[in-house]
């Protein structure tokens, strides 16, 4: 048992029948706590052989008696009390806030401190950073003290609800840092950005007014939005999506995506490089909960694996799993929120999974019509306008959207969502999902904010931005490796050896000397005969790693969708993904791609339309080239 565990049983004792050697002293007083009032009374600890009081000096005594003797000795010149204690909704962690007296700058402050610094020997020292007299000699009667105070005041210390993320709490009725309910408890090293979500500057309506002028584009439309979509994904269940807008060097994309971020606060403090570490990265996005994610200037992470490796992290809203130095594993961060991006170049590239092609809303263009001027004089407009629009915003949902669970929302976003689908080209359904969305967002922010009542602006925006975006086929990883690949083998057919022809005129010999020039001339890939290319497996896996696909998950999906012609069992079944071919007398493993070789001149003079009945039955699509 330990030395704080004694203390403790020993104080439960003296609160029974308090030793004749001891004295129970209350502390009262009435300070000015940050230009308000606030009342301290707490009862000071009491120990078997001494007790705490503090003098007219307003300093902390310890007292005590020892065989009739009393000896009074100062403490602390600095008085420290309990203030609250703070339970983290999240994870049900415990904190002290301390409120302590500073003689040298006279006056009282407050501080947030774990329970674990404040009982543990080492730890506590760290204390002396704030002011407080703690050091390694006296680092155990403070143990005790604390002990004592939360021991003789358990039951009238007051419980705070804190928490150390940014957005939806308590059953989407509180919104941090919003919330008078549950309070925002951050380090110094996200300071930064919970000052710039509490600061405001400017009114509402000078921001509405600064903002609508640029409301006429609808790509400044769409990210003004995006910027309020945070608060509406986990409510909607939806996935995290990733806005980005790319486009020529100073044609405002960043501009827009600043006045964006005003909605919330700070744009200049909330603005993070792609240039970041991923667990800075990680850790930001999970305190931003239920926000947004502004990442500028893609071109200065040069690493395109990094990239994409980031856009999964941000779009599965998970960090990575750590495990502690003790044993065991580190609370995973998590985070539902919008990522708004841009940079001058894609964010993807056609070497890019569909996963995460479907989680980029990948838009061109210019968000000021790439007017300049106008799109440099946004900065100045919300460097002085920020803070205010989101505040609003939460009031909106809580108070007209928030009855049954949010039904009402729910309701207009399913009618959002069946309108767009109905309207668009489109048909990757995380690009709908996302879209509507945004548009649902606009919606609200046209009625509520700029008092428009006219939705059909909204749909067209959101439309718009939708028929920009990649369809199903263009997205598809597999379907443009195989492009790639078929346009590859097309290019290159000189370096395919042919078979012998039949004719009298050739004979083995002659067919080898020409096969000996070829290879000289050529690298070769592989063979072609009877209208299929057989390329060697080591040809094929080159091309596709140097491309930036995965060779066997490509072969494989190959198979699957019959772009090659695999070693098949009796049953039908796949025995093995090449064929056997031979080569200059030698049996080698090839990939068999067949195709049909396109329709002459001649067939269209002359029987065009049976060549397309000829097809038809061969359930072959009408094209005048045709892999099959």
């Amino acid at each position: 048992m330990n030395k704080s565990t004694n203390i403790k049983q020993d104080n439960r004792n003296s609160q029974k029948t308090p030793p004749s050697s001891t004295k129970i002293t209350t502390y009262k007083k009435e300070i000015d706590l940050n230009g308000e009032k606030y009342l301290i009374k707490q009862t000071l600890p009491n120990c078997s052989n001494f007790y705490f009081e503090v003098n007219k000096n307003n300093e902390l005594e310890k007292i005590t008696i020892k065989d009739g003797n009393i000896k009074k000795e100062v403490f602390s010149r600095v008085p420290v009390f309990i203030k609250s204690i703070c339970v983290n909704v999240n994870n049900d962690e415990e904190k002290f806030e301390l409120v302590y007296h500073l003689p040298r700058l006279k006056k009282w402050k407050t501080i947030m401190v774990e329970k674990t610094m404040i009982y543990d020997k080492k730890n506590i020292v760290s204390l002396s950073n704030n002011g407080l007299p703690i050091t390694s000699l006296n680092a155990s009667d403070w143990i005790i003290y604390f002990s004592g105070l939360e021991e003789s005041n358990y039951a009238n210390i007051p419980i705070l609800e804190i928490t150390d993320r940014l957005g939806w709490h308590k059953n989407y009725t509180q919104f941090v840092p919003y919330s008078n309910q549950v309070l925002l408890d951050t380090d110094d090293k996200l300071s930064k950005w919970s000052n710039a979500y509490s600061s405001t500057k400017s009114t509402l309506d000078e921001w509405v007014s600064k903002i609508a002028n640029f409301r006429n584009n609808n790509i400044f439309r769409f990210i003004l939005s995006s910027a309020f979509c945070g608060p509406l994904i986990n409510i909607l269940n939806q996935r995290i999506f990733i806005v980005y807008n790319y486009g020529a060097s100073r044609s405002g994309k960043t501009a827009c995506m600043y006045a964006a971020t005003s909605a919330w606060g700070n744009p200049e403090e909330l603005k993070t490089s792609f240039f970041g570490t991923t667990v800075g990265i990680e850790r930001i996005s999970a305190f931003q909960n239920d926000l947004l994610l502004f990442l500028d200037e893609k071109q200065v992470n040069k690493s395109q694996s990094s990239i994409e490796q980031l856009v999964y992290m941000l779009g599965n809203g998970v960090g990575k799993l750590r495990g502690n130095k003790t044993g065991g594993v580190q609370s995973q961060n998590s985070w539902k929120l919008v990522v708004l991006a841009s940079g001058e170049e894609t964010l993807t590239k056609s070497s890019s999974t569909t996963g995460i092609s479907t989680r980029c809303l990948e838009i061109e263009g210019s968000p000021f019509d790439s007017n300049e001027s106008v799109a440099e004089s946004v900065y100045h407009i919300f460097d002085n306008c920020y803070g205010c629009a989101g505040r609003e915003f939460i009031k909106i949902l809580l108070a007209k959207y928030s009855d049954n669970d949010f039904k009402v929302l729910k309701e207009k976003f399913n009618e959002v969502k069946k309108k767009i689908k109905d309207n668009t080209k489109n048909d990757v359904s995380s690009y709908i999902s996302a879209v509507s969305v945004v548009t649902l967002a606009d919606i609200i922010l046209s009625k509520e904010l700029f008092h428009e009542d006219d939705a059909e602006k909204s749909y067209l925006m959101g439309l718009e931005i939708l028929q920009q975006l990649s369809k199903k086929d263009e997205i598809d990883i597999v379907e443009t490796c195989y492009e790639k690949v078929i346009e590859w083998i097309i290019a290159n057919y000189d370096a395919f050896s042919k078979p012998m022809p039949d004719s009298c005129y050739y004979n083995q010999r002659t067919y080898e000397i020409e096969n000996d020039i070829f290879e000289s001339k050529y690298r070769p890939y592989g063979l072609y005969c009877n209208n299929t290319y057989y390329v060697f497996r080591n040809v094929l896996e080159n091309f596709l790693e140097s491309n930036g696909f995965s060779y066997k998950k490509m072969i494989k999906d190959f198979a699957k969708r019959n772009y090659i012609a695999p070693t098949r069992n009796e049953d039908g079944s796949i025995k093995t993904l090449t064929v056997q071919k031979k080569y200059r007398n030698v049996n080698i493993r090839m990939f068999a791609f067949p195709v049909e070789p396109a329709i002459t001149e001649t067939d269209f003079q002359t029987g065009v339309k049976q060549t397309l009945e000829k097809q038809k039955k061969r359930k072959i699509k009408n094209r005048y080239f045709r892999i099959i």
